[in-house]
Protein backbone atom coordinates (compact mmCIF):
# COMPACT_ATOMS: atom_id res chain seq x y z
CA UNK A 1 0.00 0.00 0.00
CA UNK A 2 3.03 2.28 0.63
CA UNK A 3 4.19 1.86 -2.34
CA UNK A 4 0.95 2.81 -4.53
CA UNK A 5 0.60 5.44 -2.42
CA UNK A 6 3.79 6.61 -3.62
CA UNK A 7 3.41 5.87 -6.90
CA UNK A 8 -0.25 7.97 -6.95
CA UNK A 9 1.64 11.07 -5.81
CA UNK A 10 4.35 10.52 -7.66
CA UNK A 11 1.72 10.33 -10.85
CA UNK A 12 -0.59 13.31 -9.61
CA UNK A 13 2.63 15.48 -9.07
CA UNK A 14 3.16 14.52 -12.66
CA UNK A 15 0.21 15.13 -14.11
CA UNK A 16 -0.40 18.39 -12.29
CA UNK A 17 1.93 20.53 -14.36
CA UNK A 18 3.95 21.94 -11.37
CA UNK A 19 7.75 20.99 -10.44
CA UNK A 20 10.89 21.93 -8.33
CA UNK A 21 14.68 22.13 -8.08
CA UNK A 22 17.61 20.62 -9.42
CA UNK A 23 20.85 21.53 -11.36
CA UNK A 24 23.19 21.86 -13.63
CA UNK A 25 26.82 20.91 -13.11
CA UNK A 26 28.03 16.95 -13.07
CA UNK A 27 32.35 17.40 -12.19
CA UNK A 28 34.90 19.41 -11.03
CA UNK A 29 34.45 21.69 -7.47
CA UNK A 30 31.63 23.71 -6.37
CA UNK A 31 30.85 26.81 -4.64
CA UNK A 32 30.54 26.21 -1.00
CA UNK A 33 30.14 29.11 1.83
CA UNK A 34 33.27 30.18 3.74
CA UNK A 35 33.25 28.70 6.97
CA UNK A 36 31.31 30.40 9.59
CA UNK A 37 29.47 32.32 7.23
CA UNK A 38 26.59 30.91 5.17
CA UNK A 39 25.43 32.31 1.20
CA UNK A 40 22.31 33.03 2.99
CA UNK A 41 23.94 36.38 3.55
CA UNK A 42 23.52 38.01 0.71
CA UNK A 43 20.14 36.83 0.60
CA UNK A 44 17.10 37.96 2.56
CA UNK A 45 17.69 40.89 4.41
CA UNK A 46 15.38 42.98 6.82
CA UNK A 47 16.91 45.95 6.91
CA UNK A 48 18.86 48.03 9.32
CA UNK A 49 16.41 49.58 11.13
CA UNK A 50 15.05 48.50 14.57
CA UNK A 51 11.68 46.62 15.14
CA UNK A 52 10.89 42.98 14.40
CA UNK A 53 10.51 42.37 10.34
CA UNK A 54 7.54 39.75 9.24
CA UNK A 55 6.71 38.55 5.87
CA UNK A 56 3.51 37.24 5.33
CA UNK A 57 3.24 35.31 2.23
CA UNK A 58 -0.31 33.96 0.46
CA UNK A 59 -0.08 30.61 -1.29
CA UNK A 60 -3.35 28.66 -2.73
CA UNK A 61 -1.15 25.51 -2.49
CA UNK A 62 -1.79 23.49 0.74
CA UNK A 63 0.55 24.02 3.53
CA UNK A 64 2.06 20.53 3.76
CA UNK A 65 4.12 19.18 5.84
CA UNK A 66 7.71 19.47 7.15
CA UNK A 67 8.13 15.92 6.08
CA UNK A 68 10.22 15.96 3.06
CA UNK A 69 9.71 12.96 0.71
CA UNK A 70 5.91 12.42 2.18
CA UNK A 71 3.29 10.75 0.57
CA UNK A 72 1.26 13.95 1.77
CA UNK A 73 2.08 17.26 0.42
CA UNK A 74 5.29 19.15 1.58
CA UNK A 75 5.25 22.44 2.53
CA UNK A 76 8.31 23.38 0.20
CA UNK A 77 8.33 26.97 0.84
CA UNK A 78 8.62 26.45 4.44
CA UNK A 79 11.24 23.51 4.38
CA UNK A 80 13.54 26.01 2.41
CA UNK A 81 13.40 27.91 6.11
CA UNK A 82 13.45 25.14 8.39
CA UNK A 83 16.37 22.86 6.77
CA UNK A 84 19.33 23.53 4.50
CA UNK A 85 19.93 21.45 1.78
CA UNK A 86 22.44 19.94 -0.08
CA UNK A 87 22.81 21.78 -3.44
CA UNK A 88 21.43 24.64 -4.91
CA UNK A 89 22.30 27.56 -7.50
CA UNK A 90 23.37 30.75 -7.64
CA UNK A 91 22.16 33.81 -10.08
CA UNK A 92 25.11 33.02 -12.27
CA UNK A 93 23.56 28.56 -12.50
CA UNK A 94 26.41 27.47 -10.25
CA UNK A 95 25.33 24.82 -7.76
CA UNK A 96 26.09 25.93 -4.20
CA UNK A 97 26.15 24.82 -0.97
CA UNK A 98 25.97 26.31 2.32
CA UNK A 99 26.86 22.72 4.34
CA UNK A 100 29.36 21.44 2.26
CA UNK A 101 33.20 22.05 1.86
CA UNK A 102 33.98 20.58 -1.14
CA UNK A 103 32.43 17.93 -3.72
CA UNK A 104 33.57 16.26 -6.74
CA UNK A 105 33.55 13.01 -8.59
CA UNK A 106 36.75 10.64 -8.28
CA UNK A 107 38.66 9.66 -11.54
CA UNK A 108 36.17 6.81 -12.40
CA UNK A 109 33.41 8.84 -12.73
CA UNK A 110 31.53 6.89 -10.23
CA UNK A 111 32.13 7.84 -7.00
CA UNK A 112 30.65 11.27 -5.76
CA UNK A 113 32.39 12.95 -2.68
CA UNK A 114 31.17 15.20 -0.52
CA UNK A 115 33.19 17.01 2.53
CA UNK A 116 30.65 18.14 4.95
CA UNK A 117 31.07 21.61 7.28
CA UNK A 118 31.60 20.45 10.63
CA UNK A 119 30.07 23.76 12.16
CA UNK A 120 26.46 22.78 11.36
CA UNK A 121 24.03 22.27 14.31
CA UNK A 122 20.04 21.20 14.20
CA UNK A 123 17.41 23.04 15.90
CA UNK A 124 17.86 20.07 18.68
CA UNK A 125 21.71 20.57 19.18
CA UNK A 126 22.97 17.65 17.45
CA UNK A 127 25.87 18.13 14.85
CA UNK A 128 25.62 17.57 11.46
CA UNK A 129 27.73 14.51 10.54
CA UNK A 130 28.18 12.73 6.90
CA UNK A 131 25.95 10.05 8.23
CA UNK A 132 23.51 12.79 8.31
CA UNK A 133 23.91 13.74 4.87
CA UNK A 134 23.88 9.87 3.69
CA UNK A 135 20.52 9.32 5.34
CA UNK A 136 18.95 12.16 3.99
CA UNK A 137 19.74 11.38 0.54
CA UNK A 138 18.96 7.21 1.08
CA UNK A 139 15.77 7.96 2.92
CA UNK A 140 14.16 8.73 -0.50
CA UNK A 141 14.47 5.67 -1.23
CA UNK A 142 13.85 3.12 2.17
CA UNK A 143 10.75 5.24 2.06
CA UNK A 144 9.72 4.49 -1.64
CA UNK A 145 9.32 7.99 -1.97
CA UNK A 146 8.48 9.97 -5.36
CA UNK A 147 12.14 11.09 -5.77
CA UNK A 148 13.57 7.33 -5.53
CA UNK A 149 14.39 7.06 -8.93
CA UNK A 150 17.10 9.03 -9.18
CA UNK A 151 18.75 7.37 -7.22
CA UNK A 152 19.09 4.13 -9.30
CA UNK A 153 22.92 3.75 -10.06
CA UNK A 154 23.78 4.33 -6.46
CA UNK A 155 25.49 1.44 -4.68
CA UNK A 156 24.40 1.82 -1.20
CA UNK A 157 26.20 -1.16 -0.20
CA UNK A 158 29.43 0.61 -1.42
CA UNK A 159 28.95 3.94 -0.53
CA UNK A 160 29.85 5.18 2.83
CA UNK A 161 31.59 7.71 5.28
CA UNK A 162 34.86 8.63 6.21
CA UNK A 163 36.06 8.00 9.59
CA UNK A 164 36.40 11.21 10.82
CA UNK A 165 32.92 11.03 10.08
CA UNK A 166 32.82 14.42 7.53
CA UNK A 167 33.59 12.86 4.32
CA UNK A 168 30.90 11.45 2.00
CA UNK A 169 31.72 8.48 -0.77
CA UNK A 170 28.66 8.20 -2.86
CA UNK A 171 29.33 5.23 -5.23
CA UNK A 172 27.48 4.71 -8.04
CA UNK A 173 27.10 1.54 -10.43
CA UNK A 174 27.76 3.59 -13.53
CA UNK A 175 28.63 6.69 -14.43
CA UNK A 176 25.68 8.88 -14.08
CA UNK A 177 25.63 12.73 -15.66
CA UNK A 178 22.97 14.00 -13.64
CA UNK A 179 24.30 13.25 -10.31
CA UNK A 180 22.91 13.79 -6.79
CA UNK A 181 23.59 17.54 -7.61
CA UNK A 182 21.17 18.39 -10.52
CA UNK A 183 18.20 15.16 -8.73
CA UNK A 184 15.98 17.90 -7.16
CA UNK A 185 16.58 19.18 -3.60
CA UNK A 186 17.90 16.92 -0.53
CA UNK A 187 16.66 18.28 2.71
CA UNK A 188 19.21 17.83 5.36
CA UNK A 189 17.22 15.63 7.96
CA UNK A 190 18.73 14.63 11.60
CA UNK A 191 19.27 11.00 11.23
CA UNK A 192 19.10 10.16 15.34
CA UNK A 193 16.06 12.48 15.42
CA UNK A 194 14.17 10.76 12.34
CA UNK A 195 15.04 7.40 13.81
CA UNK A 196 13.50 8.69 17.39
CA UNK A 197 10.75 10.42 15.78
CA UNK A 198 10.00 8.20 13.08
CA UNK A 199 7.70 8.49 9.94
CA UNK A 200 4.28 7.36 10.93
CA UNK A 201 4.20 10.45 13.60
CA UNK A 202 2.89 13.25 11.70
CA UNK A 203 2.71 15.76 14.86
CA UNK A 204 6.42 16.39 15.30
CA UNK A 205 6.79 16.93 11.08
CA UNK A 206 3.84 19.70 11.44
CA UNK A 207 4.35 21.40 14.81
CA UNK A 208 7.85 20.79 15.65
CA UNK A 209 10.32 19.41 13.08
CA UNK A 210 14.07 19.26 13.75
CA UNK A 211 16.09 21.25 10.91
CA UNK A 212 19.67 23.07 10.89
CA UNK A 213 17.89 25.97 8.89
CA UNK A 214 17.61 29.75 10.46
CA UNK A 215 13.47 29.04 10.93
CA UNK A 216 11.59 27.08 13.40
CA UNK A 217 7.78 26.42 13.64
CA UNK A 218 5.89 28.63 16.01
CA UNK A 219 2.55 27.98 15.16
CA UNK A 220 0.66 25.66 12.20
CA UNK A 221 -2.90 25.79 11.98
CA UNK A 222 -3.83 23.11 9.39
CA UNK A 223 -5.73 24.34 6.40
CA UNK A 224 -5.20 28.46 7.55
CA UNK A 225 -1.28 29.00 8.15
CA UNK A 226 1.90 28.07 9.52
CA UNK A 227 4.54 30.68 11.42
CA UNK A 228 7.96 30.29 11.68
CA UNK A 229 9.93 32.04 13.78
CA UNK A 230 13.47 32.94 13.42
CA UNK A 231 16.01 30.79 15.90
CA UNK A 232 18.73 32.10 17.59
CA UNK A 233 20.91 29.27 17.65
CA UNK A 234 20.76 29.24 13.66
CA UNK A 235 24.64 27.76 13.34
CA UNK A 236 25.04 30.08 10.36
CA UNK A 237 25.17 34.19 9.28
CA UNK A 238 21.04 35.36 8.89
CA UNK A 239 20.09 38.26 8.76
CA UNK A 240 16.11 37.68 7.23
CA UNK A 241 12.70 38.51 8.23
CA UNK A 242 12.19 38.07 12.24
CA UNK A 243 9.04 36.09 11.07
CA UNK A 244 7.35 34.54 8.20
CA UNK A 245 4.18 33.92 7.95
CA UNK A 246 2.64 31.58 5.27
CA UNK A 247 -0.98 31.73 4.32
CA UNK A 248 -3.33 29.56 3.26
CA UNK A 249 -6.26 30.71 0.74
CA UNK A 250 -8.78 28.54 -1.29
CA UNK A 251 -9.02 30.83 -4.47
CA UNK A 252 -6.51 32.45 -6.52
CA UNK A 253 -8.75 36.02 -6.66
CA UNK A 254 -9.02 35.79 -3.00
CA UNK A 255 -4.70 35.39 -2.36
CA UNK A 256 -4.70 38.58 -4.88
CA UNK A 257 -7.08 40.31 -2.81
CA UNK A 258 -5.26 40.08 -0.06
CA UNK A 259 -1.71 41.26 -1.66
CA UNK A 260 -4.19 44.03 -2.64
CA UNK A 261 -5.27 45.29 0.54
CA UNK A 262 -2.01 44.73 2.32
CA UNK A 263 -3.06 41.60 4.69
CA UNK A 264 -0.13 39.52 2.56
CA UNK A 265 3.32 41.11 1.05
CA UNK A 266 3.74 38.31 -1.59
CA UNK A 267 1.41 35.90 -3.66
CA UNK A 268 3.46 32.72 -4.45
CA UNK A 269 2.37 31.08 -8.19
CA UNK A 270 -0.52 33.72 -8.86
CA UNK A 271 -3.15 33.19 -11.79
CA UNK A 272 -2.73 34.30 -15.10
CA UNK A 273 -5.42 36.72 -14.98
CA UNK A 274 -4.08 38.37 -11.91
CA UNK A 275 -0.63 38.56 -13.61
CA UNK A 276 -1.84 40.02 -16.24
CA UNK A 277 -3.91 42.86 -13.88
CA UNK A 278 -0.37 43.40 -11.58
CA UNK A 279 1.26 44.44 -14.90
CA UNK A 280 -1.04 47.22 -15.49
CA UNK A 281 -0.81 48.63 -11.37
CA UNK A 282 1.92 50.42 -10.58
CA UNK A 283 1.45 49.21 -6.31
CA UNK A 284 2.00 45.68 -7.23
CA UNK A 285 6.02 43.95 -8.85
CA UNK A 286 5.75 41.38 -10.12
CA UNK A 287 8.46 38.44 -11.51
CA UNK A 288 8.14 34.99 -13.31
CA UNK A 289 10.55 32.34 -13.32
CA UNK A 290 11.01 29.31 -15.76
CA UNK A 291 10.44 25.96 -13.96
CA UNK A 292 13.28 24.51 -15.60
CA UNK A 293 11.21 22.04 -17.65
CA UNK A 294 8.57 21.94 -20.80
CA UNK A 295 4.77 20.72 -20.65
CA UNK A 296 4.98 18.56 -23.31
CA UNK A 297 1.90 16.39 -25.17
CA UNK A 298 3.21 12.72 -25.20
CA UNK A 299 1.80 10.64 -28.11
CA UNK A 300 1.41 7.37 -28.01
CA UNK A 301 3.91 6.38 -30.42
CA UNK A 302 2.54 2.71 -30.33
CA UNK A 303 -0.95 3.83 -30.47
CA UNK A 304 -2.11 1.80 -34.46
CA UNK A 305 -2.63 5.47 -36.14
CA UNK A 306 0.25 7.55 -34.47
CA UNK A 307 2.95 4.78 -34.54
CA UNK A 308 2.68 6.24 -38.55
CA UNK A 309 5.43 9.00 -38.36
CA UNK A 310 3.06 10.84 -41.05
CA UNK A 311 -0.05 11.32 -38.92
CA UNK A 312 2.22 12.28 -35.96
CA UNK A 313 4.01 15.20 -37.81
CA UNK A 314 0.27 15.94 -39.28
CA UNK A 315 -0.71 16.34 -36.14
CA UNK A 316 2.76 18.68 -35.09
CA UNK A 317 1.84 20.86 -37.91
CA UNK A 318 -2.02 20.99 -37.75
CA UNK A 319 -2.23 22.33 -33.99
CA UNK A 320 -1.73 26.20 -33.68
CA UNK A 321 0.57 25.17 -30.66
CA UNK A 322 0.33 29.43 -29.82
CA UNK A 323 -3.51 29.12 -29.43
CA UNK A 324 -2.69 26.11 -27.10
CA UNK A 325 -0.38 28.05 -24.89
CA UNK A 326 -2.20 30.98 -24.75
CA UNK A 327 -5.50 28.70 -23.47
CA UNK A 328 -3.21 27.19 -21.06
CA UNK A 329 -1.77 30.20 -19.52
CA UNK A 330 -2.93 33.42 -21.30
CA UNK A 331 0.32 36.12 -21.01
CA UNK A 332 2.33 33.44 -19.62
CA UNK A 333 2.53 31.31 -22.25
CA UNK A 334 5.29 30.52 -24.29
CA UNK A 335 6.22 27.77 -26.86
CA UNK A 336 8.95 25.78 -26.63
CA UNK A 337 11.40 25.35 -29.46
CA UNK A 338 12.48 22.01 -28.49
CA UNK A 339 11.13 19.10 -25.78
CA UNK A 340 14.13 20.52 -23.42
CA UNK A 341 13.54 24.02 -21.50
CA UNK A 342 15.37 26.70 -23.15
CA UNK A 343 17.49 27.81 -19.35
CA UNK A 344 18.74 24.29 -19.92
CA UNK A 345 22.80 24.12 -20.67
CA UNK A 346 21.72 20.88 -22.98
CA UNK A 347 18.88 23.26 -24.76
CA UNK A 348 19.06 23.00 -28.92
CA UNK A 349 16.39 25.57 -30.60
CA UNK A 350 14.66 22.31 -32.87
CA UNK A 351 12.48 24.92 -33.29
CA UNK A 352 8.69 25.71 -33.03
CA UNK A 353 5.87 23.76 -34.94
CA UNK A 354 4.63 26.27 -37.08
CA UNK A 355 0.85 25.90 -37.62
CA UNK A 356 0.45 24.97 -41.79
CA UNK A 357 -2.69 23.60 -42.56
CA UNK A 358 -1.96 22.33 -46.37
CA UNK A 359 1.15 20.62 -45.08
CA UNK A 360 -0.67 18.58 -42.34
CA UNK A 361 -3.18 17.69 -44.78
CA UNK A 362 -0.12 16.38 -47.03
CA UNK A 363 1.21 14.34 -44.16
CA UNK A 364 -2.29 13.21 -43.57
CA UNK A 365 -2.41 12.13 -47.14
CA UNK A 366 1.25 10.83 -47.26
CA UNK A 367 -0.28 7.88 -44.20
CA UNK A 368 -3.19 7.30 -46.14
CA UNK A 369 -5.85 9.61 -45.28
CA UNK A 370 -8.40 12.03 -47.14
CA UNK A 371 -8.56 15.48 -45.74
CA UNK A 372 -11.91 16.75 -47.41
CA UNK A 373 -12.99 18.57 -44.56
CA UNK A 374 -16.48 15.95 -43.72
CA UNK A 375 -14.59 12.58 -43.54
CA UNK A 376 -13.40 11.12 -40.19
CA UNK A 377 -10.56 9.36 -40.49
CA UNK A 378 -9.87 7.83 -36.91
CA UNK A 379 -10.89 8.58 -33.20
CA UNK A 380 -7.92 9.26 -30.78
CA UNK A 381 -9.01 9.24 -26.84
CA UNK A 382 -7.70 11.56 -24.47
CA UNK A 383 -8.21 11.10 -20.78
CA UNK A 384 -6.89 13.65 -18.24
CA UNK A 385 -7.63 15.58 -15.22
CA UNK A 386 -10.49 17.62 -15.05
CA UNK A 387 -8.56 21.23 -14.56
CA UNK A 388 -8.88 24.32 -16.39
CA UNK A 389 -5.72 24.52 -17.29
CA UNK A 390 -5.69 21.15 -19.17
CA UNK A 391 -9.15 21.37 -20.53
CA UNK A 392 -8.63 24.40 -22.37
CA UNK A 393 -5.61 23.11 -23.86
CA UNK A 394 -7.38 19.98 -24.70
CA UNK A 395 -10.23 21.82 -26.30
CA UNK A 396 -8.04 23.75 -28.35
CA UNK A 397 -6.35 20.54 -29.73
CA UNK A 398 -9.62 18.54 -30.41
CA UNK A 399 -10.94 21.59 -32.63
CA UNK A 400 -7.48 21.72 -34.73
CA UNK A 401 -7.45 17.96 -35.61
CA UNK A 402 -11.30 18.11 -36.87
CA UNK A 403 -9.64 19.83 -39.65
CA UNK A 404 -7.63 16.86 -40.46
CA UNK A 405 -10.44 14.39 -39.76
CA UNK A 406 -9.69 13.33 -36.38
CA UNK A 407 -11.76 12.96 -34.00
CA UNK A 408 -10.30 13.51 -30.25
CA UNK A 409 -12.88 12.10 -27.95
CA UNK A 410 -11.91 13.82 -24.22
CA UNK A 411 -13.02 12.16 -20.67
CA UNK A 412 -12.16 15.12 -17.88
CA UNK A 413 -12.55 13.27 -14.62
CA UNK A 414 -11.34 13.07 -11.44
CA UNK A 415 -7.57 11.99 -10.61
CA UNK A 416 -8.24 8.21 -9.43
CA UNK A 417 -10.23 7.65 -12.32
CA UNK A 418 -7.73 8.96 -14.93
CA UNK A 419 -4.61 7.45 -13.22
CA UNK A 420 -6.10 3.80 -13.85
CA UNK A 421 -6.88 5.08 -17.40
CA UNK A 422 -3.12 6.16 -17.63
CA UNK A 423 -1.98 2.74 -16.31
CA UNK A 424 -3.72 1.23 -18.83
CA UNK A 425 -2.94 -0.07 -22.37
CA UNK A 426 -4.53 2.76 -24.69
CA UNK A 427 -6.42 4.03 -21.30
CA UNK A 428 -5.52 7.18 -23.22
CA UNK A 429 -3.69 8.04 -26.59
CA UNK A 430 -2.16 11.14 -26.06
CA UNK A 431 -2.04 13.48 -22.89
CA UNK A 432 0.10 16.30 -21.21
CA UNK A 433 3.26 15.37 -19.41
CA UNK A 434 6.14 17.10 -17.02
CA UNK A 435 8.27 15.84 -14.63
CA UNK A 436 7.09 15.97 -10.63
CA UNK A 437 10.01 18.37 -9.43
CA UNK A 438 10.98 20.14 -12.64
CA UNK A 439 14.73 21.46 -11.99
CA UNK A 440 16.34 24.92 -11.45
CA UNK A 441 18.69 24.92 -14.70
CA UNK A 442 16.71 22.54 -16.89
CA UNK A 443 18.25 18.88 -16.26
CA UNK A 444 17.00 17.22 -19.14
CA UNK A 445 16.54 13.92 -17.10
CA UNK A 446 14.26 15.09 -14.79
CA UNK A 447 11.32 15.51 -17.37
CA UNK A 448 12.52 13.00 -20.28
CA UNK A 449 12.85 10.10 -18.04
CA UNK A 450 9.18 9.03 -18.43
CA UNK A 451 9.67 8.44 -21.54
CA UNK A 452 11.80 6.00 -22.13
CA UNK A 453 9.63 2.15 -22.39
CA UNK A 454 11.93 0.40 -19.95
CA UNK A 455 11.09 3.55 -17.32
CA UNK A 456 7.87 4.59 -18.50
CA UNK A 457 5.33 4.15 -15.80
CA UNK A 458 2.30 4.75 -18.38
CA UNK A 459 1.81 3.08 -21.67
CA UNK A 460 1.00 5.95 -23.21
CA UNK A 461 4.43 8.45 -22.43
CA UNK A 462 6.24 4.88 -23.22
CA UNK A 463 8.47 5.37 -26.57
CA UNK A 464 10.80 1.78 -28.17
CA UNK A 465 12.49 3.24 -30.29
CA UNK A 466 15.94 2.06 -30.36
CA UNK A 467 17.51 5.62 -31.70
CA UNK A 468 15.53 7.71 -28.83
CA UNK A 469 16.55 5.12 -26.10
CA UNK A 470 20.40 5.03 -27.19
CA UNK A 471 20.64 8.68 -27.55
CA UNK A 472 18.90 8.88 -24.40
CA UNK A 473 21.15 6.42 -22.69
CA UNK A 474 24.48 7.76 -23.90
CA UNK A 475 23.19 11.11 -22.91
CA UNK A 476 23.03 10.41 -19.35
CA UNK A 477 25.16 7.33 -18.33
CA UNK A 478 28.50 9.52 -18.71
CA UNK A 479 29.89 12.42 -16.56
CA UNK A 480 31.05 14.26 -19.73
CA UNK A 481 29.47 17.27 -20.01
CA UNK A 482 30.46 18.12 -23.64
CA UNK A 483 29.39 14.11 -24.71
CA UNK A 484 26.15 15.04 -22.72
CA UNK A 485 25.33 18.31 -24.55
CA UNK A 486 26.18 16.26 -27.91
CA UNK A 487 23.75 13.54 -27.55
CA UNK A 488 21.22 16.08 -26.38
CA UNK A 489 21.48 17.72 -29.23
CA UNK A 490 21.15 14.78 -31.26
CA UNK A 491 18.44 13.15 -29.25
CA UNK A 492 16.21 16.83 -29.61
CA UNK A 493 16.77 17.01 -33.52
CA UNK A 494 15.56 13.51 -33.80
CA UNK A 495 12.50 13.69 -31.93
CA UNK A 496 11.76 16.95 -33.49
CA UNK A 497 12.10 15.35 -36.97
CA UNK A 498 9.57 12.58 -36.24
CA UNK A 499 6.95 14.29 -33.67
CA UNK A 500 7.38 11.98 -31.40
CA UNK A 501 6.89 14.19 -28.17
CA UNK A 502 5.24 17.73 -28.83
CA UNK A 503 6.67 20.63 -26.37
CA UNK A 504 3.58 22.68 -25.70
CA UNK A 505 4.85 25.39 -23.62
CA UNK A 506 7.13 26.60 -21.14
CA UNK A 507 6.58 25.92 -17.45
CA UNK A 508 6.32 29.91 -16.52
CA UNK A 509 5.56 31.13 -12.79
CA UNK A 510 4.68 34.12 -11.53
CA UNK A 511 4.68 36.14 -7.87
CA UNK A 512 3.43 39.34 -6.89
CA UNK A 513 4.56 41.30 -4.43
CA UNK A 514 4.38 44.76 -2.34
CA UNK A 515 7.43 47.03 -3.44
CA UNK A 516 6.59 49.31 -0.57
CA UNK A 517 8.24 46.43 1.42
CA UNK A 518 10.03 43.99 -0.70
CA UNK A 519 13.01 45.27 -2.26
CA UNK A 520 13.73 42.17 -4.46
CA UNK A 521 12.35 38.28 -4.77
CA UNK A 522 14.66 35.68 -6.28
CA UNK A 523 13.22 32.05 -6.33
CA UNK A 524 16.36 29.58 -6.50
CA UNK A 525 13.81 27.35 -6.79
CA UNK A 526 11.86 25.80 -9.45
CA UNK A 527 8.94 24.45 -7.23
CA UNK A 528 8.24 27.94 -5.64
CA UNK A 529 9.54 30.84 -3.82
CA UNK A 530 12.75 30.27 -1.75
CA UNK A 531 11.58 32.82 1.18
CA UNK A 532 15.58 32.42 2.16
CA UNK A 533 15.94 34.82 -0.89
CA UNK A 534 13.26 38.09 -0.58
CA UNK A 535 14.63 41.00 0.27
CA UNK A 536 12.77 43.58 2.51
CA UNK A 537 13.76 46.88 2.85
Amino acid sequence: MKKLGALLLAAALVMSMTACGGGNKNTGEGTAAPAGESSTDAGTKAGESGGEKTLNVGTINVLGTFMPGSENEVCHWGCYLVYDYLFYYDEDNNPFSDILKEWHYEEDGTTFVMECRDDVYFANGDQMTGDDVLFSIKTLVDRETNQAAYYATVDWDKSYVSEDGFTVYLANTQEFGPGIINMGVVYLLDQSWCEETGFDNIDPWLNAPNGSGPYEVAEYVTDSYVTLKRRDSYWGEFTGADTVKINHYAEDSAMYMALETGEIDLALNIAESDYSRALTDDKIAVMTTHEGENILLALDNNNQYMKDENVRLAIAYGVNWQDVAESARGELAEVPGSIITSVSPYYKDTGVYEYDLEKAKQYMEAAGYVTDGSTVNFTLNMTTVDQAVKTNAATVIQFYLQQLGINLQMNFTDFPTAFSAWLTEGGTDLNFQDSDTGSVCGEPYISLRFFPAELATFPFAAISDETFVTLYKEANYTTDDDVRKEKYAELQQYVHDRAMIIPLYESVDAVAYNPEKIESVSLHSAVSANLRYVILK
